[in-house]
Order: structure tokens, then sequence, then C-alpha cells
């Protein structure tokens, strides 16, 4: 039955391909009689979580248990949450794993909350890791509310309240601990980065310069693989590999432009006028703005700085000074769009900017936020929304980018 009913399960769930770690925790669940243990999935179980933690509303939570006794009807979904379940469980592995699974734009109705199930028996953990590093109560609780949010967000987007895979995928980083909602804005953990690039900072005035290091770069200064500069298959393309050189007294490579792209020639940058804040590697923070977020500067700075202060004190492990942003916000277009007084285009000024292999679709999912079959079905109800549907219309596209600021101790200028 094994390998034919594994089979049948992707058959039955529209998976593209299974994830390698599927076969091994089917055998073993399969063999131990917990395959299809349908706990997580009922009243009792949903219910008590919610007394204990708080995680739903009234409302929502109706919409769970009712979703929850249409699923343990369903062997196959039962089957699939518990793997996913398992699998997911380790905090070493869960980022890895979570890029192994494409769901159909259209999963079955029963499915709708097949995701959170499979996620609530991290809550305990989580929970107690907030414990133990003694994290505010108002932390704690707007943290585990992105589990609500999670299903906020697709009512907002479809009409129907359901948990889907980007909300399972987003909240497993809360779940391990990684991201915690601080003030206004989420803040992310990161020990294990590889962004190709380092990034200095000048010791006088503060400036940040971002060069590109074992990358491929695009004539244009955009990154060789981001939609519309894709490598064409060409000898003589123009593409390059760019790479850092350090002496022993200065660093030499290409630095990213006021515009966030990659400039042609290298530049030297003297260690007795510029300090690595970033190589691939370092602790760094990776900001995020949730929807309906307050951005002013008021709230975004108060809060950085109490981001800064938690980590300092609560996590001493964790010793970051960059902190880092991508986001379709970053595209040159934005500002033009919006001009310089927008929230937005303040939160871009905090960064310095630079290309990554964006699919130029970012923009979409955030900025119109619905289901259209077609660009021309995009609302136009506000300026940035008729401008970005005009734009892309037009041919065009909007990048992400990634973005740099310091984020440890405050800039110092060191004396002469």
């Amino acid at each position: 039955m094994s390998q034919e009913y594994i089979n049948d399960l992707k058959e039955a769930l529209g998976l593209k391909t299974l994830p390698s770690f599927f076969p091994d925790i089917y055998k073993r669940k399969l063999e131990d009689g917990t395959l299809f243990d349908d706990t997580y999935a009922t009243e009792e179980y949903i219910k008590g979580l919610n007394d204990k933690y708080g995680l739903f509303n009234e409302k929502y939570l109706g919409c769970i248990l009712s979703s929850a006794e249409k699923m343990r009807e369903r062997c196959d979904l039962i089957a699939f949450m518990n793997i996913v379940s398992e699998g997911f469980s380790d905090k070493e592995t869960y980022l890895e794993r979570v890029k192994e699974i494409t769901m159909p734009a259209e999963p079955d109705e029963e499915a709708d909350f097949m995701f959170l199930f499979a996620i609530l028996p991290l809550v305990e953990s989580q929970y107690k890791g907030y414990l133990e590093h003694d994290l505010p109560d108002e932390i704690i609780k707007a943290s585990l509310n992105r589990y609500q949010w999670g299903i906020q967000l697709e009512e907002m987007r479809t009409g129907k309240p359901a948990f889907d895979f980007l909300a399972f995928r987003w909240c497993l980083r809360f779940a391990h601990g990684r991201i915690l909602r601080i003030e206004q804005l989420e803040f992310e953990m990161v020990t294990d980065s590889k962004y190709n690039m380092i990034a200095l900072e000048n010791k006088t005035t503060g400036e940040i310069k971002i060069l590109a290091d074992n990358v491929r770069v695009h004539p244009s200064g955009m990154i060789v693989g981001a939609a519309g500069f894709e490598d064409d298959g060409e000898a003589d393309n123009g593409n390059r590999v760019e790479k850092v050189c350090e002496t022993e007294f200065d660093y030499i490579g290409c630095a990213a432009n006021k515009m966030g792209r990659y400039e042609a020639k290298p530049t030297s940058f003297l260690k007795s006028e510029w300090r690595k804040i970033y190589s691939p590697g370092d602790h760094y923070v990776s900001v995020h703005i949730p929807r309906n977020s307050k951005i002013d500067d008021a709230n975004r700075h108060m809060s950085y700085d109490a981001a800064k202060a938690l980590f300092a004190k609560l996590y001493p492990e964790f010793h970051p000074v960059m902190m880092h942003g991508s986001t379709w916000i970053f595209d040159p277009k934005i500002e033009e769009i919006l001009g310089d007084k927008s929230n937005l285009v303040g939160f871009k000024h905090d960064f310095s900017c630079y290309p990554v292999a964006s699919s130029g679709t970012e923009v979409i999912r955030f900025v119109f936020f619905g289901k259209y079959s077609s660009p021309e079905e995009y609302p136009e109800d506000t300026r940035l929304r008729r401008e970005v549907k005009a734009y892309l219309l037009a041919g065009n596209r909007i990048h992400a980018y990634g973005g740099v600021c310091r984020f440890g101790d405050a800039f110092v200028p060191e004396n002469d």
C-alpha cells in the first residue's frame, strides 16, 4: 500500500511533486499507527489550545471547527496533515523543507484549514520559548495573533476565511521563534544568512555601500535571474561574475548606486575609512511590514528602537549589526509614483538598496491583494494601484530590491 498510497495522496492533493521527506515520515507513521490520527483536527484539541492561548476569536474559531469536521472525513487530508506536522517540527530543517512543497492554486474546500491543523502542535513549544526568553506579554500576544491574522488576510483576499500554504509558510517562522511582532513591525532573527554581497559603513559619515560578491551581474546592473534579466545562453552577453577583493588596505568591488543597481566598474574602499558590517554568514535582522501597520517616521523608529533594546536584553546570543529588507517598495518606480512624503518611501529611505533575484511579481499580491484572472481586472481605487496597474499593463515590471541599514549599537563616528 505504501508507494501506491503516497502516489494517490499526491494526486488527490494536486501536488506537482512530493517533498523528499514524505516517504520516510509516511512509513514511520504508518508503522506506529499515527498516520490517520485526527487528533489535531478534533474539536477538543483545537478548543483546548484556544482556551489556553487565545489564538482565535469566536467567528474564526467557528470556521475552523466547521472545517475540521469536514476534514476528519478525508483520510488523505489527515495523513497529509500528520506528515506535514512532523516534517516541519524541526527548527533546523523547516526552512529548507518548505521550499519543496508547491500547493495547487485551488485546493479542495475540505483542506481550507489543513495547514493550520498541521502547525497548531507547535504552539506549545512556541509559547514555552517566549517564556524562556522572558518576552513581554504584549509581544507574546501580538506574535501568537499571527495565526488569526493569516486567516483574516485570506478572507480579505478571497472573501472566504482560510489558512493557506502562504500563511503556513510565514507562521512557521513565528512558531519556531524566528520572527517577533514588536510594536508596528515584524523582526526576523537570521543567523544563517547567504546574501551575495557585503555591506560597508563609512566610519565618519555612517554611509553604507553594498558590494556584489560571488553573484552574476547583468550589464544593466541587475542580478542575472531577476525577471527580465535572465541569462540568454549566449557566451558574450555581457553578464559577469562579481567578487569582492579584500586586501590588507581596502575592499575592491562593484557597489550599488542610488538606483539600487550595481556599477559596471569596481571601486576601492579604504579600510581606514570603511568598516564591514555584513558578510555572508553574519547575524542580521530582517524587517517586515504587516498589512495595516503604522509606519510613519515616529512609529517606524519607535519599532526599530524597541527591537534593538529587546534583542540586546533578551537574546544575547543574537548579535546583528545590520538590518535588512527585501521588498517591491524599494523599486525606484514606487518613489516616483508616491513622492518622498509617503510613509512607504520614508521606509525605503531608511535603507541603502541593491538588486536581488526578484520575480517581478511581488508587488501584485501586496498592492492588489485579491483574486483576479488578468491584470486588466486589477482595481484602480488608489493612486498607487492606478499607476502600478498602468505601468504593468505597459509591459514593465516592478522588482523587489534588497536594502541594508545599521541595526546594532547607534552609529558613532571614529575620530581621526
